[in-house]
């Protein structure tokens, strides 16, 4: 695939205000949130609904997806063209820093979705990043009946029980298996979703912690080989996740605004560095060191 050339402007979880609209809509002056994807609305894919499936997609400031164009521009500027489609208008309820990571929070309600989950399951979001803190609490938002959370660092642990996990489990000192077994009756969880992935031995323990019946949601993806002939008299599921896309007509991208504008996923907490354009430099360095910077989310604001 394309690689992006120098001095390409990156950034796909942006939000900002219209200040120019060609669509004849109106829109001068709306804030709004951007699903920083789209698809050529032809091919078989686009036709289901499933733009983030699209073999022509275009992404904003994204490496290599940009379908005939030569380069797309990204979001870490003080302009930046996006498909008014994509557009969603945001709530006062929602501040721009928030908005500005709702990309997140579609991409946990998408991998929900794909688990075919439904209120009153039981839940275990493997991995208490950025994405997993949002889609623990999208499933607890969205009905989920007990939500359990895993990570290896202490800190990380700490945050998903603050934001809403029945239970944190930090599986560098105890076996998250075992855990969710013993809070589940011995059955485990209607579906995990595991947002770290790295190794089949993360999907092997997956699968250890989900029912004979359930689900495991891949938003992060994995090294083969897997052995599943343990599995074979189970129906388990494993289904791989591309972003975002809808649900049953509502965009994913959608719901995430609402899930955040009512409060029920809260995103303050996971942003945990701010900088103004002009010290971007400084923010990556930030973000690439990670761990010695206690960052989870660092967002950059354009006019500041």
């Amino acid at each position: 695939p394309r690689r992006e050339p120098p001095n390409t402007i990156l950034g796909h979880e942006i939000a900002g205000i219209v200040v120019a609209d060609r669509s004849g809509g109106g829109r001068l002056g709306q804030r709004v949130g951007v699903q920083p994807f789209h698809g050529c609305g032809k091919c078989f894919d686009c036709e289901q609904g499933n733009v983030n499936l699209c073999a022509k997609m275009e992404h904003l400031g994204h490496d290599h997806c940009w379908g005939e164009r030569e380069i797309i521009p990204g979001g870490m500027a003080q302009l930046c063209p996006v498909w008014p489609e994509n557009a969603f208008e945001l709530p006062q309820s929602i501040s721009d820093e928030e908005a500005a990571i709702l990309d997140g929070v579609a991409v946990g309600v998408h991998a929900l979705h794909l688990g075919l989950f439904e209120p009153g399951m039981r839940v275990c979001v493997v991995g208490s990043g950025p994405i997993g803190l949002q889609t623990m609490q999208a499933a607890r938002a969205m009905g989920a009946s007990r939500v359990f959370a895993t990570d290896i660092r202490r800190e990380a642990v700490k945050l998903a029980g603050e934001l809403g996990a029945d239970a944190a489990i930090n599986s560098a000192e105890r076996d998250p298996i075992k855990v969710v077994r013993e809070l589940t009756g011995g059955v485990g969880v209607d579906l995990v979703v595991d947002t770290v992935g790295g190794s089949s031995g993360t999907v092997l323990q997956d699968l250890e912690m989900i029912t004979k019946c359930g689900a495991v949601s891949m938003v992060a993806g994995c090294r083969l080989p897997i052995d599943l002939t343990r599995y074979s008299r189970g129906e388990r599921r494993i289904v791989s996740c591309a972003s975002y896309s809808h649900h049953r007509g509502t965009p994913d991208y959608s719901a995430a605004v609402g899930l955040v504008a009512s409060g029920q996923v809260k995103l303050k907490p996971i942003i945990t560095h701010r900088f103004p354009l002009a010290e971007i430099q400084r923010a990556f360095e930030v973000a690439a060191h990670h761990e010695e910077h206690r960052a989870l989310k660092v967002v950059v604001f354009p006019y500041e």
